[in-house]
């Protein structure tokens, strides 16, 4: 792993573990089903409240968190690494593909490489076709989040 690599995945790491990386999941999460999967944080309500957002504004920017294992090592193996990387992208093709076969294409796609996300705008009938992905372990809101106050860098360069 380049040294660039892993310096990006620190600041990830950093971030999440203060809640200021967009990516992280924080109070918006929203289980992939929302009936009851595991990990849920807002539940039917939350669930409900997404789906009535792209309802009244046609469409919501989320986050959709893979159901792909995923820990934060300071030092994987290329292998692992390569492995890891593979898995998400074959989830986050998955997903896409199962979005399409229903004829909806999301907006603003992002598709982040090393951690499994991806950031998304959709509408209301792609909100419920990501719920019922099996790939899917998670959407949230994304939202704008105001770094820590002692966060005075610009951390964007690390995350992309």
């Amino acid at each position: 792993m380049s040294r660039q690599t892993l310096c990006r995945l620190t600041v990830i790491v950093i971030l999440c573990v203060l809640g200021a990386h967009p990516v992280c999941p924080v109070s918006h999460a929203v289980a992939g089903n929302p009936a009851d999967k595991e990990g849920e944080t807002m539940g039917r309500a939350g669930y409900e409240r997404l789906l009535l957002k792209t309802q009244n504004e046609g469409t919501v920017r989320v986050i959709v968190r893979l159901g792909v294992p995923f820990s934060a090592e300071a030092a994987p193996s290329a292998r692992d690494a390569t492995d890891r990387r593979s898995a998400i992208t074959k989830a986050q093709d998955r997903v896409l593909r199962e979005l399409a076969a229903r004829g909806l294409k999301p907006a603003a796609l992002h598709k982040y490489r090393y951690t499994p996300y991806m950031a998304m705008t959709v509408g209301a009938e792609a909100l419920e076709a990501l719920a019922a992905s099996p790939d899917v372990a998670g959407i949230e809101e994304d939202v704008p989040a105001r770094p820590s106050s002692y966060l005075q860098f610009d951390f964007t360069y690390f995350l992309v």
